[in-house]
């Protein structure tokens, strides 16, 4: 409909020229007033109608381009959908946001503009019929000027098409860098790499903006013919009318619609290289959006029908021998956190294999089906912002069944704990909940929704406790592991603070510290710690204590509300950050791999060292088998090689190693290790770790039974603080911590 309206507004438009024409002649120089009020009526009346349709051809080109931008972001989320766990090794991220964002944008500009660019194509044809009707020379000057313009702007549209494509590709690589910023920065805060990537931004960028200023160059060419060229053929209508004028081939009515009609070209020529642009620009958008809509799923959907509801069935796994039996609770335990994951995938069937449920294999089976009644949950899984309700409940759960779940899960006190309960709203990624408690969330949502199997990935043995509990020289443990938490900087401190000197030892105190994330209450209050050089402190307590908060604190990430935290009587966060980083470091269970090469992703922590250094941290981590067989030039992350759980890991303790603080605060951080390779960890990191401070934040109480000290944490104090048999002898929270850990409570 938009083009149908174009047409009649261009028409009417086009019209009036002539009419006024026609109302000179017959009307002013015939002395006939009927005819001139009748011409001008005419004029009138066009002019109704060419606004009236002026409207509704902009009503339906917004409805166009509006229309196309929400089908194509339904048909990309879709698309994403259906890729599942396929999607993160077939696009890389910048590719998905870029096509869900910028590409909708240019496609639903490309489809508006052929409601005006279709109808200034006939505003031209009609100008030149009436043209060749008057003057068949004007006519044919029109008619041989148009094809002539328009081939001169062709010549320009393939280099525009091809550096917009360049564009594009550029602007998706500097997005996939921007989302590794925001996805890494806990990781960036810990190792010091905040340079090194903003220098690569700013490479990336200054790449975007090239590409960039190679578009305007043409794009200054295309809007410059695209005045010019009208211009000139205006130009040559007029003098052309004016000289019939003169020689008395034309009237002067004729002169005036002829000037009308060669002013009036300038708007129709103008839109049809502003539409030939946009179609430019939309087909660049278009290919990128169909290669990803082409991409196809690495599973196929099963055609078997999986018959009556007969009950649940017998999960078996031919390849490990494996039976899962209905009804039943059956513990895995794997070699390694490789091969659980895979024994995972098989079962879940994120894998083709010859897995089956009951007589039929999965693979027979409808994904649909498979994913309905077999849920695979493990630590990668996230909590989506929004209400907590909704999150945990999803489409078809009932809150019956969700406060069975929380109670199960044990998550009673996540949900008393907060303002408004079930009601609240979750932020990004749950940031606001600690890791145990994010674990029992996830736990309700996998609950709630009810599968006939629930496989639940988990590390039955953390590494962390093993390098404190298997070792008792393991006297701290920084050197050898990588990276740290803090997406929120905390205040920017006071300029006479920014070149604080050294601290004068390596000492630890907290003293009156409080401390609330925006909006909140204090999750900590009135801290006194002192931790000395070399100690091993293990800090416990329940979900939601306030222990990883404590983690970040001592880490120099956040800064206190109120009171102070220090290293050698200087604040931590007065620190410059290179100074900081040499200090301490807070490494956690989550770690991030960036876009770009291995040695890239091992120098951000250092970024002088040289292959030796790079090897010896691999050599020290147990990763250098792995490096060396992939190659340090390899490209990892998104868009390269994707690493498996444990790797990650492993390149996160390397990049420690490079790093190289004196004291190292332990929140899970190597989780994904199976146990025989936390033991060679530990073997080969012993030397390196002597005379270090070791804060662990103990989730499992293993690590504090080897620990020097053990603080207890309680609703964001600490109400115990002593070794292990003291705490144990008074009888009190850490006892009774202790016993309901080994099953005697």
């Amino acid at each position: 409909m938009g083009v149908f309206y174009g047409i009649v507004h261009v028409l009417s438009q086009a019209l009036v020229p002539a009419v006024i024409g026609r109302a000179i002649d017959t009307g002013i120089i015939a002395e006939n007033q009927r005819a001139l009020l009748l011409w001008g009526g005419a004029v009138v009346a066009l002019g109704v109608i060419q606004a009236a349709a002026g409207i509704l051809r902009d009503r339906a080109a917004l409805t166009t381009r509006l229309g196309a931008s929400y089908r194509t972001a339904q048909h990309i989320t879709r698309q994403a959908a259906g890729l599942g766990a396929s999607l993160p090794g077939r696009a890389t991220k910048g590719e998905v946001v870029n096509a869900g964002v910028a590409d909708l944008s240019q496609l639903g500009d490309a489809l508006a503009e052929t409601a005006r660019g279709g109808s200034a194509v006939i505003a031209v044809g009609m100008v030149a019929a009436i043209l060749l009707t008057t003057s068949w020379q004007l006519g044919l000057v029109v008619l041989i000027g148009v094809p002539l313009m328009a081939g001169a702007i062709a010549l320009l549209i393939r280099p525009l098409h091809r550096r917009r494509q360049r564009l594009r590709e550029q602007q998706a690589e500097l997005t996939g860098r921007a989302v590794d910023i925001v996805g890494g920065l806990r990781v960036l805060r810990g190792i010091g790499g905040e340079e090194s990537v903003a220098a690569r931004y700013r490479a990336d960028s200054q790449r975007v903006r090239a590409a960039g200023v190679a578009v305007a160059r043409v794009e200054a060419l295309f809007d410059a013919a695209k005045v010019l060229l009208p211009g000139l053929l205006t130009t040559v209508v007029v003098w052309l009318g004016a000289h019939y004028v003169a020689t008395g081939r034309i009237g002067a009515g004729q002169l005036v619609a002829f000037y009308g009609y060669a002013v009036y070209l300038a708007d129709p020529l103008r839109r049809i290289t502003g539409a030939v642009s946009k179609l430019t620009g939309g087909h660049v958008a278009a290919r990128r959006v169909v290669r990803f809509l082409a991409l196809r799923p690495a599973l196929e959907s099963g055609s078997a029908d999986p018959g009556p509801d007969g009950g649940p069935a017998a999960l078996a796994d031919p390849a490990s021998g494996l039976t899962v039996a209905p009804g039943r609770l059956t513990a895995v335990v794997c070699a390694s956190s490789a091969d659980a994951t895979t024994l995972a995938e098989r079962l879940g069937r994120y894998t083709d294999s010859a897995v089956t449920l009951g007589d039929l294999p999965l693979s027979d089976l409808p994904l649909a089906e498979v994913r309905r009644r077999i849920l695979v949950a493990d630590n990668d899984d996230r909590l989506f912002a929004g209400p907590l309700r909704a999150e945990l409940r999803g489409e078809h759960g009932s809150d019956d069944l969700l406060e069975r779940a929380v109670d199960a899960a044990s998550a009673q006190d996540i949900v008393a704990a907060l303002p408004h309960g079930l009601d609240d709203t979750v932020t990004a990624c749950g940031g606001t909940f600690s890791g145990g408690q994010q674990q029992r969330l996830r736990l309700v949502r996998a609950l709630v929704a009810d599968p006939e199997v629930l496989i639940h990935v988990q590390q039955l043995l953390g590494p962390v406790d093993m390098l404190l509990y298997s070792l008792g020289d393991l006297q701290a443990g920084a050197a050898s592991l990588a990276r740290l938490l803090g997406v929120h900087r905390g205040p920017e401190p006071a300029a006479g603070h920014a070149t604080a000197s050294a601290p004068r030892h390596r000492a630890l105190a907290l003293r009156g510290v409080t401390y609330a994330y925006p909006g909140g209450e204090d999750v900590l209050r009135g801290i006194d710690l002192d931790i000395e050089p070399g100690e091993r402190l293990a800090v416990v307590g329940p979900s939601g204590a306030g222990k990883s908060t404590l983690g970040r604190l001592l880490a120099g990430i956040e800064a206190p509300r109120t009171g102070a935290v220090t290293v050698g009587g200087i604040p931590l966060t007065g620190l410059p950050p290179h100074e900081l980083r040499g200090q301490v470091a807070l490494v956690t269970q989550e770690s991030y791999v960036f876009r770009g090469t291995l040695r890239e992703n091992l120098l951000l922590a250092r970024p002088g060292a040289d292959d030796r250094e790079l090897e010896r941290a691999l050599d020290v981590v147990g990763a250098l088998g792995w490096a060396e067989e992939t190659g340090l030039d390899t490209r990892v992350g998104a868009g390269g090689t994707v690493l498996p759980p444990d790797r990650v890991q492993q390149l996160s303790l390397a990049r420690l190693v490079l790093a190289d603080p004196h004291t190292l605060v332990l929140d899970e951080a190597t989780s994904l290790l199976d146990p025989r390779a936390a033991r060679r960890l530990e073997r080969s990191m012993a030397a390196v770790l002597q005379g270090r401070t070791v804060i662990a934040i103990a989730h499992r109480l293993h690590t504090a039974h080897d620990a020097d000290r053990v603080a207890v944490m309680e609703r964001g104090r600490i109400t115990e603080l002593g070794p292990h048999e003291e705490l144990v002898g008074r009888e009190g929270a850490y006892a009774a911590l202790w016993e309901s850990w080994h099953g005697r409570s």
